[in-house]
């Protein structure tokens, strides 16, 4: 339900609010989800794509990312969650038609269907 939340609030004002991030990672935390390995690692990526665009991907991504690679159990997990995100976020690109599109909903599926997957 918050990760709905957050989807849709990023959809209508493409920002992603810090208490709702504070929120989810606690939730993971409380499940037992804490690799701070992946967690660190898909923050750097995300944060090198935020530099190297000059903010063209939004902090607020770098900071999901963050919470988001804490869930990830294997690598191959972590390649899952970005190939997918970036999958996604193309075709809704491309749907759209524009050049700034909302991407924690696609973060967030990207991180449900590598949950699914392994």
């Amino acid at each position: 339900m918050l990760a709905v939340k957050i989807a849709r609030y990023d959809i209508q004002t493409h920002l992603i609010k810090d208490l709702d991030l504070i929120l989810l990672l606690l939730i993971f935390f409380l499940l037992g989800n804490r690799n701070l390995n992946f967690g660190i690692l898909y923050f750097a990526i995300f944060l090198s794509i935020h530099l190297v665009t000059l903010g063209k991907l939004g902090f607020g991504d770098v900071k999901l990312a963050l919470v988001l690679g804490f869930t990830c159990q294997t690598f191959i997990q972590l390649i899952l969650y970005i190939n997918i995100a970036w999958i996604l976020g193309g075709i809704w690109a491309m749907m759209e038609r524009s050049r700034n599109i909302a991407f924690a909903p696609s973060m967030l599926i990207g991180a449900l269907f590598g949950q699914l997957i392994i």
